[in-house]
């Protein structure tokens, strides 16, 4: 519990530095992904699930050509 606590308190203190660094204020109501845009930071979560995609493809790529030299192997 404590932990959390201090991954919120990162998270909003890394929230307000991005919001005074372009000007803005939690008033003015403009999104997390704006000011993400604007300030061309990337979201964690969006970048690990991107990586972790990549990964997988490229796993899912391997496995089916070391398949395929197996199976060419056995009927050879």
């Amino acid at each position: 519990m404590f932990i959390d606590l201090i991954r919120r308190l990162r998270v909003t203190q890394r929230a307000l530095e991005l919001r005074a660094l372009i000007g803005v204020s939690l008033r003015d109501q403009i999104r997390n992904e704006e000011i993400r845009r604007r300030t061309r930071v990337t979201d964690i979560a969006q970048s690990y699930t991107k990586d972790i995609q990549e990964l997988a493809f490229r796993n899912a790529e391997s496995l089916r050509e070391i398949s395929f030299v197996k199976v060419s192997r056995f009927y050879s």
